[in-house]
């Protein structure tokens, strides 16, 4: 079993304390993994509030600090408190997780029968909260009702968030507090909500700040995971892109190997301006070209670094972006948004400067696919929309192999009828940035050829 779940918790097993996995020992065999908790003062963190419609950021506390400011109260009393706040425990891994994601989590023992795994469940989750001296209610209770999409939507200081359960307990199980998790100096914690930071749009601003093991983002399970563990359990980027999303910011990803602009040529063929400009120059091929940038059909990369898109799109994803690079393109606000109907199915990399389409990149595959040739992260593929029409916008391979099976990549590359064609004439070489020029006199020498045929043909016939 992997160190976190999916939703971060680190699972609690039998195995031993060294890898933090176990609830509680037998008799005799030295301190319970809550007792070496119970050691640590900042095991458990308690919000100093209630976290629903806190727009201010929510300290948290320790148990110490707790029963200081709470002197007057019994033990029972202090303990029936803590049942209504968003308490944290600490995890093995470091993360921070409220009580229902630490009871899904204990140790249910080796017993194949249900009821037995469920009343050890209990028991090790009763010893775990024996040990913290917290009550052991769970608070894991969810609604039989599924929720409505109205109802997923969470209206939160930070802004919408969504729900990802009906929770009996969103309260005690941590569904209202702030997005960031920060431990500061003194061993101090606060929750916040990073888009009313004005000096926290990035996640660097936090972790270098804070350090990475200090900045915790919270998860789908409403605990914390520490920046420099979430990209292990996620994926590359992950925690950037996590921080970016709370703090409502762009995460610029764009690849610095491919233009930021793509100018189409013709038919399956987009160059970079600088290469554009190259092809101008040429008699043979720059009088089939237009000249005015602001006319031409061009694709953007997308803040992502995995999408090229129409200049529309980039303007809805990304204003201020898209603004930056008409300016940095030197292209005025009149750039051509319509979208391309001709636009082919699939697009290649083959350059920084050059991108071609999937029919004229297959040449000479040697029978092997796309894909076998070209890494996925150079294969764009088209979108449709929800009733199966072209966007004009495209998305690459690796992209859809994140979210999906490579079947299913492939599968869209078979529709698009890219995977195999060893009888195309023109290569991928062809249109190599020291080749393209040569090829695209060739073609404009074919097809003027092409056309003279066709004229003396339709003369012949008419005399």
């Amino acid at each position: 079993m992997n160190e976190l779940e999916p939703n971060g918790v680190a699972p609690m097993d039998s195995k031993t304390v060294e890898n933090g996995r176990n609830v509680r020992h037998k008799a005799n065999d030295g301190p319970t993994y809550g007792q070496k908790l119970a050691a640590d003062k900042s095991a458990v963190l308690i919000p100093d509030g209630v976290s629903k419609g806190n727009k201010e950021p929510l300290k948290y506390i320790t148990r110490e600090e707790f029963n200081n400011k709470n002197l007057a109260m019994t033990d029972q009393q202090r303990m029936d408190e803590l049942d209504k706040r968003a308490i944290l425990i600490k995890t093995p891994s470091g993360t921070y997780m409220p009580k229902n994601q630490i009871y899904r989590s204990t140790y249910a023992g080796d017993s194949t029968d249900p009821v037995q795994r469920d009343t050890d469940k209990k028991a090790n989750f009763k010893a775990l909260m024996g040990d913290l001296k917290l009550s052991d209610k769970p608070f894991d209770e969810l609604n039989k009702e599924r929720l409505s999409a109205a109802q997923k939507r969470i209206e939160t200081p930070g802004g919408v968030r969504s729900a990802a359960f009906n929770l009996k307990h969103p309260e005690q199980a941590g569904q209202y507090t702030p997005d960031v998790l920060i431990k500061g100096k003194n061993d101090k914690f606060e929750a916040i909500w990073p888009g009313d930071k004005k000096e926290m749009k990035v996640l660097a601003d936090a972790t270098v700040k804070y350090g990475a093991e200090n900045v915790m983002l919270k998860s789908t399970g409403n605990g914390y995971i520490p920046a420099d563990v979430y990209d292990k359990h996620k994926g590359p980027l992950a925690a950037e892109k996590a921080f970016a999303k709370f703090a409502g910011t762009t995460l610029h990803l764009e690849r610095k190997d491919m233009a930021p602009a793509l100018y189409k040529v013709e038919e399956g063929l987009y160059v970079s301006k600088s290469k554009y400009a190259e092809l101008l120059k040429s008699d043979k091929i720059g009088a089939n070209m237009e000249k005015d940038l602001s006319k031409v059909d061009i694709l953007l990369q997308a803040p992502s670094g995995k999408a090229l898109v129409t200049p529309k799109t980039l303007k809805f994803l990304d204003k201020d972006g898209y603004a930056q690079t008409l300016k940095n393109e030197g292209l005025p606000e009149t750039v051509k948004t319509r979208m391309d109907k001709t636009k082919p199915d699939v697009l290649v990399r083959i350059s920084d400067d050059v991108v071609i389409s999937g029919a004229r990149a297959r040449a000479d595959t040697g029978g092997k696919s796309l894909d076998q040739i070209h890494a996925s992260k150079n294969i764009y593929i088209q979108n449709n929309n929800v009733k199966g029409e072209p966007t004009g916008n495209y998305a690459d391979m690796e992209a859809f192999l994140e979210k999906g099976s490579k079947s299913v990549a492939n599968t869209r590359l078979v529709n698009a009828g890219v995977t195999l064609d060893a009888a195309a004439k023109r290569t991928v070489e062809a249109y190599s940035p020291d080749n393209i020029e040569k090829t695209m006199e060739k073609a404009a020498i074919s097809r003027g050829l092409e056309e003279r045929s066709r004229t003396a043909a339709g003369r012949g016939s008419a005399g």
